[in-house]
C-alpha cells in the first residue's frame, strides 16, 4: 500500500515561502485556513530560520569534534534561554507568538496534518 510522502517541516515551508514572490505570499496569507507564521514580517521570518538553521547546523557540527560527546547535551540545555530570554529581544512579540504557533497547525513532521 502506498501512502503520501510526510509534509515537509515547516522550516522547509518557511523557506518556500521566502522564495516566493511577493504577489504570491500576499495570496497565500490571505487564504483561508493559512498557517499562522504567514502573517508574522517577512523579516522576521527570514531571521526566525536562519537562527533555526544556524543552531541547528551548530549542534550537528559539534558532533564531528573530538571528544564531543561529553558537552553535546551542553548547547542542547542552551536552547532554553535561548528561547525565553533572548528570542524575546530580537523579535516582536507578535511574530514571535506567530511563529511558534507554526508547530500546531500539523505541518511538522508528526502533526495532525500529516495523518
Amino acid at each position: 500500500m502506498r501512502g503520501r510522502p510526510p509534509p515537509p517541516s515547516s522550516a522547509a515551508h518557511r523557506v518556500a515561502w521566502l522564495a516566493t514572490g511577493a504577489a504570491g505570499r500576499a495570496a497565500a496569507a490571505a487564504a483561508p485556513g493559512a498557517a499562522p507564521w504567514r502573517a508574522a514580517s517577512d523579516a522576521a521570518i527570514a531571521r526566525f530560520t536562519l537562527l533555526q538553521a544556524s543552531v541547528a547546523a551548530s549542534v550537528f557540527a559539534l558532533t564531528f569534534a573530538p571528544y564531543a560527546g561529553v558537552a553535546f547535551p551542553l548547547p542542547i540545555m542552551l536552547l532554553v534561554p535561548l528561547r525565553h530570554r533572548l528570542m524575546p529581544r530580537w523579535f516582536p512579540a507578535e511574530d514571535l507568538e506567530k511563529l511558534d504557533a507554526s508547530g500546531e497547525e500539523g505541518e511538522g513532521v508528526g502533526g495532525a496534518g500529516g495523518a
